[in-house]
């Protein structure tokens, strides 16, 4: 009668994680689907403010708020994305296509999509390495995603006139690039430290909203480089992201590699 009744109880749990997995997928559909319903209008709303930027008929003042305009559509896009990849990423897998790219020259332009709004809230923003050019293989639209977030996020909790630095570095013994991102904003918990890669995961007590998608995303984008992220956070005193990529190529697959053609 016990195991009859034990079994009893591991069908209805079954039966109930079954019903769970079904509503979370419902929910994660509805997602989706709005997600592609957004891009187009945003699409549309970044192209128009293209189009109306280089206008010499307007003043300061119209070309600033156009800007903000196409900037928040960019980070509306971003978001839209991000959920998009994370269901790409749960479902079919994402495809890593690497190439040999100089990774200063990525960070450079990366930066240069902040430098007006750290002028504006008087951040300081720091770039640090020793190399003019470093060659290494990577997917620049995934990378690009993960430095964006890494970013984005030390913009949202860093308060004005703050700082803000990435460093380069390379470890000539694991033959690893090192990634930095540190702003001395104000910082984590070490139980939220502990959580901050799962999935919609938010920090208790946490004033800032966002999707609780793009460090777990980040962190998926940059294993299928063979690399790893990692933080190290202080309350009140800021976090620091670490990003660590193995240099060369024979840790990818020979499928995930594009090699560059003459002509």
């Amino acid at each position: 009668l016990k195991n009859k009744e034990v079994l009893q109880q591991q069908e209805q749990l079954m039966q109930m994680s079954e019903e769970v997995r079904h509503a979370t997928q419902a929910k994660v559909d509805f997602f989706t689907n709005i997600s592609h319903e957004f891009k187009t209008p945003l699409t549309l709303i970044t192209g128009f403010a293209d189009d109306l930027l280089p206008s010499p008929k307007l003043n300061k003042d119209m070309q600033q708020d156009l800007f903000l305009i196409k900037e928040n559509a960019n980070r509306l896009l971003r978001l839209v994305n991000q959920l998009m990849d994370f269901r790409k990423m749960e479902t079919t897998g994402m495809k890593v296509k690497a190439s040999e790219n100089d990774l200063v020259a990525l960070v450079n332009s990366i930066l240069n999509s902040y430098h007006r709004i750290a002028k504006h809230r008087k951040i300081d923003l720091v770039f640090i390495t020793r190399y003019e050019t470093l060659p290494l293989w990577f997917d620049v639209e995934m990378l690009d995603k993960v430095l964006f977030n890494l970013l984005s996020n030390a913009f949202k909790f860093t308060k004005d006139g703050g700082e803000i630095r990435l460093s380069i570095t390379k470890d000539r013994l694991e033959n690893t690039v090192k990634i930095k991102v540190e702003d001395k904003g104000k910082g984590m918990s070490a139980e939220t430290v502990s959580h901050i890669f799962e999935p919609f995961y938010q920090g208790k007590g946490s004033k800032q909203t966002g999707t609780g998608l793009g460090l777990p995303l980040s962190r998926k984008l940059v294993r299928l480089h063979g690399g790893d992220i990692s933080v190290h956070s202080i309350p009140e005193k800021g976090s620091r992201f670490i990003i660590e990529l193995p240099m060369g190529n024979t840790h990818f697959k020979l499928e995930e590699l594009i090699h560059d053609t003459p002509g």
